[in-house]
Parts: structure tokens; C-alpha cells; sequence
């Protein structure tokens, strides 16, 4: 009996001489005998090749991570299986119904936002830090995902379907987290560059996050589509009974009330954010009432005209 060989690059031993392979699908036991080893030749015969295609290549794709994948045949790009994660981008790129709001019950903005998006009947989704307490607070007008803006992993189940995303804190993994899940637009709330008032030593933490200017400057370079909404100081007044200013290219100043900054936040988040980035300040303008129809003073914005309501 002729001893196994090992072919040069093989991964197993070679099939002893006149042993063959069974023909697939034959229901007899004629067995095919393999053709002999070439005389003074260095390489394997043609079962040894056949062997080492099929056992290497399966243990090649087990070490690389690839095993149980369908091999190419005939120029197709995948095996039956191979359509499905595309189909699934595909089926999450075009469902994007939810607002998303950060800190939704840690951040007294936040908390605004997502009342004033209840009102405007929009699916919202938020990130909280007690999801049964939200969902006591709140009622079924929100999905709760539960953790903080820190946990990136958080944020992107957050982010999931989501249209447009709500800050009002620090950004936490919101940045690499929208990148990753492709946001369509991120709305922030900001302070930055107007005239400090009071002590800042005794600011809020919100406050000392709204005023800080990385957080723009982060924003701005991400690529993401934005919105920012500049406010000069938040005032704890009833909102709704004054007119707004709505300004692009000033110096954020004046006063507005929390619940007008809320609804210019929620409003922004319905924008749509392919036309343009936005950067506008807002503030109260006296008596009045706020703008009948914000998507139009924010297109009007955008062609570098301020507007008031």
C-alpha cells in the first residue's frame, strides 16, 4: 500500500493511491478511481487538489471569520444570503419617522422639547436615564431607550430610524454615533458667544454646556446636516405670548422663554435639512405671537432674510 503524501501548500495529506471519490449523487458503490501520481512529478494529482480546495478553503474562511458564507458562482456577487444586510440599510435608510431627543429627563430643555414635539403629534423617541419612569411621565406618546448621551451604543439604538436628532446638553456619542447610523440632520441648542450674565460659577450645568463653544465647533466640522438654534438667555415664562425674532448671521442676545426655544427646536427638527445648514438666533421681539409657519421663516433664513412673528 502506498504511504499518504503531502502535496507542497497543502493544509491536509494527500488520498492514498487508487483510492477515489465516490460520484456525487450516485446511488451505486462504483467508486471513480483518481488518475496515478504523475512519475518523477513534484506536484499532487488531481485528488489532492480537489481535497485541499475543499477542506482549505473551509478552514481558511472559519479562521477569517467568513464560515457558512456562500462562495461566488457564475459572476453573481453572493450566495442567496448575500442581499440581505443591503436590503436591511436599504429598509432603515428609508424608514425615518422619529425625532430623537438626548437626556430627555435629566436636561430641563430637553424635557420641553419632547413636550412640544408631543403636541405636534411627532413619533418621538428619548433617551433617558430611568426608561419606566419616563414611560410613567410621559405616557405611550415615546419610545424610552434607556442610558445617557455618553454610552454610544445607547445613542445608536436611539438614533435608529430616527429623521432628526435633538441636543440640548453636552453631545456625548452623538457625533460618532450620527455618523455611524447616517442622521439625516442634528438639531443643537446653543448659548455660545452671548454675553455672559451672572455668576458662571454658579451656572447649571446645562447652562455651562449650552455655552460652550465646542460644542458648535464639533458640530460644524462632522458633515452631518445641522440646525442651530443661538439663544442669548432661557427664561423660566410662560411661552406662546410674544413675538419672535429669527435672525442668521448676529450675535446671539435678549431673552426667550424656555417653552419659545423648545418650539423652535421642535419645529427645526421637522426642517429639512438637505437645503442647507442652518445656523439662526432667537429671541423675543414684545407682544405678538410666534411664527404661524416655521418652515418658512426658516427657508427665508436660508436665503439670508430675518424674520419675526
Amino acid at each position: 500500500m502506498r504511504s499518504r503524501r503531502r502535496t507542497p501548500g497543502s493544509l491536509i495529506g494527500a488520498a492514498p493511491a487508487g483510492i477515489g471519490l465516490r460520484a456525487p449523487g450516485s446511488g451505486s458503490r462504483r467508486r471513480q478511481t483518481l488518475p496515478p501520481l504523475a512519475a518523477g512529478g513534484g506536484s499532487g494529482n488531481f485528488g489532492d487538489e480537489l481535497l485541499d480546495f475543499m477542506y482549505a478553503g473551509k478552514k481558511l474562511r472559519k479562521w477569517y471569520g467568513q464560515e457558512g458564507q456562500v462562495l461566488p458562482r457564475d459572476g453573481r456577487e453572493g450566495g442567496p444570503g448575500s442581499e440581505e444586510p443591503e436590503e436591511e440599510e436599504e429598509e432603515e435608510a428609508a424608514v425615518r419617522e422619529y425625532v430623537a431627543v438626548l437626556d430627555a429627563d435629566s436636561s430641563p430643555m430637553a424635557e420641553q422639547v419632547v413636550l412640544q414635539l408631543i403636541l405636534n403629534r411627532t413619533k418621538i423617541r428619548a433617551l433617558v436615564k430611568d426608561a419606566a419612569a419616563a414611560k410613567a411621565g410621559f405616557g405611550p406618546y415615546i419610545e424610552a431607550v434607556q442610558g445617557d448621551s455618553g454610552d454610544r451604543a445607547a445613542v445608536a439604538r436611539l438614533l435608529r430610524g430616527a429623521k432628526a436628532a435633538v441636543c440640548c446638553g453636552k453631545l456625548g456619542a452623538l457625533l460618532p454615533a450620527a455618523a455611524a447610523t447616517r442622521l439625516p440632520h442634528a438639531v443643537l441648542l446653543s448659548s455660545a458667544g452671548a454675553p455672559q450674565q451672572g455668576f458662571a460659577l454658579f451656572a447649571s450645568s446645562e447652562q455651562q454646556a449650552l455655552a460652550d463653544p465646542a460644542r458648535e465647533q464639533q458640530l460644524r466640522a462632522s458633515g452631518l446636516p445641522f440646525t442651530i438654534v443661538q439663544v442669548g438667555s432661557l427664561a423660566g415664562v410662560p411661552g406662546g405670548t410674544s413675538s419672535l425674532a429669527l435672525t442668521a448671521g448676529a450675535q446671539p442676545q435678549g431673552q426667550v422663554s424656555r417653552e419659545d426655544a423648545a418650539k423652535a427646536l421642535a419645529e427645526a427638527a421637522e426642517r429639512d435639512a438637505a437645503t442647507g445648514p442652518l445656523v439662526l438666533q432667537l429671541s423675543s421681539a414684545g407682544q405678538g405671537q410666534p411664527p404661524e409657519d416655521w418652515q418658512a421663516a426658516f427657508a427665508e433664513l436660508l436665503q439670508g432674510a430675518p424674520t419675526s412673528g
